[in-house]
Parts: structure tokens; sequence; C-alpha cells
């Protein structure tokens, strides 16, 4: 059986976000996909919405998405967290995969992977726990 999934996709470029939400929206296991622009509208959400996957851009007004990473593994530990972020050198990878990361995508080069690993990893697969960053 296929569990729905409910995903908050945190990242201030809305074309972005406009563009991960069409995207997304072609699945029928994703229930709810939850946005936001900012690391404290993301932690709001967070505390309110019951959250399976996170998306997360490494740039934010507020903040960074790996602080943002961190807090959730500290806080949600069983959110799965996607970084997904043009920010992706060595330096972000390691700091990422250090703070928890379940995934580390390069928005610019792996876009399509995002709908990938959601399908085959994360959907197929309810009690997820492999680590690929």
């Amino acid at each position: 059986m296929t569990k729905k999934l409910n995903i908050l996709h945190v990242d201030d470029s809305k074309a972005i976000i406009l563009h991960i939400k069409k995207l997304l929206s072609k699945t029928p296991a994703i229930q709810k996909i939850e946005t936001s622009g900012t690391v404290a509208e993301a932690k709001a959400l967070l505390k309110i919405r019951k959250i399976d996957v996170a998306i997360l851009d490494i740039s934010l007004p507020d903040g960074n998405g790996i602080e943002l990473l961190a807090w959730i593994k500290e806080h949600y530990p069983a959110i799965i967290v996607i970084m997904f972020t043009n920010n992706s050198d060595s330096f972000f990878r390691r700091y990422a995969q250090k703070s928890g990361a379940d995934y580390f995508l390069d928005k610019s080069m792996e876009f399509e992977d995002l709908l990938k690993i959601l399908k085959k990893k994360i959907i197929q697969i309810p009690n997820h726990h492999e680590t690929r960053v």
C-alpha cells in the first residue's frame, strides 16, 4: 500500500516553488504540498502540520536551509529531508550530511531526480531509513 505524503517545500524563489508544486502535483501519492519562503514560516508550519518530507533550499532570506535541517532533525527526526539547492559544492554536501540530510540534489542538474526519489525511494518504502547524500 502506498503512503500518502505531506510535503513541505522551503525556497525563496516563487518560480521554483511553483515548478516543484506543478511537478509533484502529478503524483497521486502526494496528499498535500505546503510551501514556505522563510525559515520562520517553515518552523511555524512544522509545528501545526504533519509533514513527511521537507524539501529545503540552502539560501533563505532569514537564515539557511542547513540550520533548518538541523532544527527539523532535532525536533522531528522522522521527517525525510531533501536538500534541493544551487549551492551544491562539496562543503555544503558534507555540512548537510553531518546535519542529517537524507538526500542532497543540485537544482540545476538534478531537478527531475526529486520526483524519482519520491516515487522510488520514499513512496514505495514506508519505513525509509536509507541515506543518500
